[in-house]
């Protein structure tokens, strides 16, 4: 699994070739994938009003 947030979404636009996406999209897609490395960041209160968050 890669460490380094860079290598997550280089990765992510690798699968997902001639897709153009948003920096929140992928954030979303990230965040997504690896659920265990945001876990904490997700338990932030400031998240709690955020549309659509996922279950930690």
């Amino acid at each position: 699994m890669p460490n380094w947030k860079e290598d997550k979404i280089a990765i992510f636009l690798q699968d997902n070739p001639n897709q153009r996406y948003t920096a929140k999209a992928i954030a979303e897609a990230i965040t997504t994938r690896y659920p265990d490395d945001y876990a904490e960041k997700r338990a932030n209160p400031r998240f709690e009003t955020e549309p659509n968050r996922s279950p930690i």
